[in-house]
């Protein structure tokens, strides 16, 4: 090759992935050859793609992306959305819903997660209410079995302040591996605000059958406003001011949150395990610092009048969808952190 041509070679462009798959095999991106299946067709081969195949699939090229994003929202409107507003739309109005992809890692095993994420504004009528959703439905991994998935919140009226608690577990034998804080599973809503229910559709223990999804009955109970950390609670009953406890070098005071949140108190308790109990006030807009690194998740603060999108976890999960905290100013955040023990 001479000298021209090496020139001509190193300031040619570079061409996308697109171009280079369309190069190798023009049948593959071709607009027709993916538009052409039925839809029908799509929607049974839907099992099979549930997992890594659906974003290799999503990636084959804009048509393939295009097509099979259409087929798939139609078909999980069909079987998720719209059987969820006609059983729930007295209490909640479906806003939105997408499908979220997300990798997954547990021990050497690796994977995707995907989600049916349902976006719904919180009604009047639920105002003053637990309100308990569930759904049940088919799992296939190697044999099919049955199983149900099921979500707490309390709803209160618009623009009320809020009252939550985390949990963030430091102790030496039972850290967690990203040591993030836990909420509670029954979250505080206001009228107004949305809930972000996350079905998921497939995971490293296998996949729904979404035709088999049926969504139960609404169970309403009395709301509670300030609800505690039960398995906390029941353990620690002598709480003490740091001036006071039986351990003063244990005195650590949780932050600073500054501005953003406002510390009010925190109380210790425990022998071999000090557990800490602060009360902070949200008091500006933003983002708290040293949240992330002291509560593993972001602690984000909105105006008092902004509605919030809150995610409610799946009733038995200590950590579901990995999303930060949202707080409007005047919300209380009870934080509990326990530390201590001795590593195994």
């Amino acid at each position: 090759m001479g000298a021209a041509d090496s020139k001509a070679s190193k300031m040619a462009p570079e061409l996308s992935l697109m171009e280079r798959m369309q190069q190798r095999s023009p049948l593959l991106t071709s607009p027709n050859l993916i538009s052409q299946l039925p839809e029908n067709v799509v929607e049974v081969l839907i099992p099979m793609l549930l997992g890594d195949s659906l974003g290799n699939s999503l990636c084959v090229c804009v048509h393939w992306h295009l097509h099979l994003s259409a087929i798939f929202k139609s078909f999980y409107e069909r079987m998720v959305d719209r059987p969820f507003q006609d059983v729930y739309g007295k209490y909640l109005h479906l806003e939105d819903a997408r499908m979220i992809i997300s990798k997954l890692l547990l021990s050497k095993s690796r994977g995707v997660r995907i989600d049916r994420v349902l976006l719904a504004r919180v009604l009047p009528a639920a105002q003053g209410y637990n309100v308990k959703i569930a759904a049940n439905f088919q799992v296939h991994k190697g044999r099919s079995f049955s199983s149900c998935a099921e979500y707490k919140f309390d709803v209160f009226s618009k623009r009320s302040r809020r009252h939550i608690w985390i949990h963030k577990d430091e102790c030496q034998f039972n850290r967690d591996e990203h040591e993030r804080a836990y909420s509670q599973h029954s979250v505080p809503l206001c009228v107004g605000d949305c809930v972000e229910i996350a079905v998921n559709l497939s995971s490293l223990n296998g996949f729904i059958d979404a035709s088999t999804i049926t969504w139960r009955p609404p169970v309403l109970t009395e709301a509670v406003y300030e609800r505690i950390c039960d398995e906390i609670e029941d353990i620690q009953i002598d709480w003490s001011l740091p001036q006071y406890f039986i351990r003063p070098q244990d005195c650590v005071v949780p932050g600073p949150f500054d501005p953003q949140l406002k510390h009010k108190f925190t109380e210790f308790s425990g022998s071999d395990i000090t557990v800490s109990r602060s009360l902070f006030t949200a008091r500006q807009e933003g983002l708290a610092p040293n949240s992330l690194d002291a509560l593993g998740c972001y602690v984000t603060v909105y105006a008092k009048d902004t509605p919030l999108h809150v995610p409610v976890k799946r009733l038995g999960l200590l950590h579901d969808r990995e999303l930060e905290i949202s707080l409007r100013i005047g919300d209380e955040l009870l934080l509990y952190i326990s530390r201590g023990g001795e590593e195994c």
